[in-house]
């Protein structure tokens, strides 16, 4: 660590670490645009937590979250609670933490890079200014993303795993963030276990952590052991496996694979070559299919242009690394090739294993998913820069990445929200603000399902609805599963908006879209939610119905 003490180094690192910070706080509760269901959950989740110990379903202190789509991981929730209890309950509290462990991350790349490359340290400055700028990290570091999470927290991890060389008490705080990484996200499990034993038990650590067999079965058993409880929670659950097959391992279930290579055996047995067919169209297909999608994660247009265009996850019209990254990467790849550095190895497999999540879900090239590939990448892109000899090359190498970044960032600002909006359910926090000043005067309030499939999150969030009341939301059988949804709390009830009542008399208001109210025959829009274009999202209509014959008059 003796290199700490370069003042010169060190006020560098300070500047990069405060542009990424800057990158990932400023109007943190106004980019990504709107506020998604899934963040939500968790920042609502915390707020119970906060408040009664219990989770919103009134489970006291639960290792194992429930969401509409999948099992959560605790540390994302719990990791939220001091925020909201500073804070409030606001998009700034739920997003903070995440953009704060994304802070840190540049530093940790940095002391990664500085041990593995200790002969030149602009090579680790500059991953670390990789990381900083980089859309990827900065996009997710700003969202409630649990896979960024498990990421940032485990670079911090294997930075003090690194710092132990020299000082062995750097031991406790790499297991702590590592296992924080394991009870963070499971994508984390398909990496990380598999990540230390290659570096541990394997010729890679030779010359980066020189420590005696003993010690590294020590820390292994003890990271093991740590992860064994979360493991057990999650598989005692008892959807655990179609969890897990649904949301992880789903490449498995691709039916299009399976009708490929139906298809195939079809023709091979009209065609008279039945043997054939049964030879190579059978599950051993599956394998052939799975390393023509892991070695798909290597394509230079997805990773420096296109991306996944999925705004959930990234930057719909760029990919998770800047373009003028490109050449730099290739040549830096050439150098460690060229030179045979001693590190190459330690390099290779991490990107090899980083490939794994995404390669084992479906669809594949899985941006989010991809993540633990950053790290390669900024390393190598790094080096090629570092041994940039020409200042003119120098010169517009550094004009290009400004050009660049500028137009990425214009971009960001000026036209991502309103690509982004709709997935991000832009306009809910209108719409909740404009409910709670109406549920009294109301028998009804519906909402339609069909701009958000599972909205009640977010109307739990911003009406802070109170928490001892959200236990008899959810129906017991769903308590323990992890398909959590539920159409109605208090008088708002979500799903199709119907046109027909039995009750008579019955005051309603209706949020819905244009063509949903239109089928129903009279009324008076009271309110309506607008996009970021100046189109209408939702329209809320004011209806009372009189009698049984759905002969509706005006409020």
């Amino acid at each position: 660590m003796r290199f700490l003490f370069n003042k010169r180094e060190n006020l560098a690192l300070l500047n990069i670490v405060l542009l990424g910070f800057f990158l990932r706080v400023l109007f943190l509760d106004k980019f990504p645009v709107g506020f998604h269901s899934q963040e939500a959950i968790i920042g609502y989740r915390a707020f119970s937590l906060l408040n009664t110990a219990r989770d919103e379903l009134g489970r006291l202190l639960p290792i194992l979250f429930t969401s509409f789509k999948d099992y959560q991981l605790p540390l994302p929730t719990y990791l939220t609670i001091p925020s909201i209890k500073i804070f409030g309950l606001n998009e700034w509290a739920t997003r903070l933490p995440f953009a704060i462990l994304g802070t840190l991350a540049i530093p940790a790349i940095y002391g990664i890079s500085r041990i593995i490359f200790p002969e030149k340290k602009s090579i680790a400055l500059w991953t670390a200014f990789f990381l900083a700028i980089n859309p990827w990290s900065v996009f997710l570091s700003r969202t409630t993303s649990e896979i960024a999470l498990a990421f940032h927290l485990l670079i911090i991890g294997f930075w003090f795993l690194l710092y132990s060389k020299e000082r062995l008490f750097f031991f406790i705080p790499s297991i702590v963030f590592i296992i924080s990484s394991l009870y963070s996200s499971k994508v984390a499990w398909f990496f990380i276990p598999v990540f230390l034993l290659a570096f541990l038990l394997t010729p890679i650590t030779k010359g980066i952590l020189e420590f005696k067999i003993k010690t590294k079965i020590i820390f292994l058993t003890t990271v093991f052991l740590f992860w064994l409880p979360i493991l057990f929670f999650y598989f005692s659950a008892p959807l655990a496996k179609e969890s897990l097959v649904s949301n992880d391992l789903s490449f498995f279930k691709d039916v299009s694979t399976l009708n490929y290579i139906n298809e195939m055996r079809g023709e091979s047995i009209s065609g008279g070559a039945s043997f054939l067919s049964q030879l190579f169209f059978n599950k051993s297909f599956y394998l052939l299919r799975l390393l023509e999608n892991f070695f798909m994660h290597f394509n230079p247009h997805f990773l420096f242009a296109a991306g996944s265009g999925q705004s959930l996850i990234g930057l719909t019209n760029f990919g998770p690394v800047l373009v003028i990254f490109l050449p730099v990467t290739i040549f830096g790849l050439f150098l460690l090739l060229k030179n045979s550095h001693k590190n190459n190895f330690l390099l290779l497999i991490w990107a090899f294993l980083a490939i794994l999540p995404s390669t084992l879900s479906y669809p594949t090239l899985n941006q989010e998913r991809l993540i633990f590939l950053l790290p390669p990448i900024a390393v190598v892109a790094a080096y090629g820069i570092s041994f940039i000899k020409s200042r003119l090359l120098y010169f517009i190498f550094v004009f290009g990445l400004i050009f660049n970044l500028s137009f990425v960032s214009f971009d960001t600002v000026a036209k991502e929200p309103k690509r982004m909006q709709k997935s991000w359910l832009y306009g809910y926090k209108h719409l909740s603000v404009y409910f709670s000043s109406q549920l009294p005067n109301y028998d009804k309030i519906y909402l339609t399902d069909k701009y958000a499939e599972d909205p009640i999150p977010l109307i739990l969030f911003y009406l802070k609805y109170l928490p001892q009341k959200s236990w008899s939301l959810y129906p017991p059988e769903q308590k323990f599963g992890y398909k959590n949804w539920i159409g109605q709390i208090d008088n708002i009830q979500v799903g199709k908006i119907p046109t027909s009542y039995s009750k008579t008399d019955e005051k309603n208001l209706f949020a819905a879209s244009q063509d949903e109210l239109e089928k129903i025959p009279t009324g008076k829009i009271v309110e309506t939610i607008y996009d970021l274009n100046g189109n209408p999202i939702l329209q809320i209509g004011n209806f009372i119905k009189l009698d049984n014959n759905d002969n509706p008059s005006k409020k």
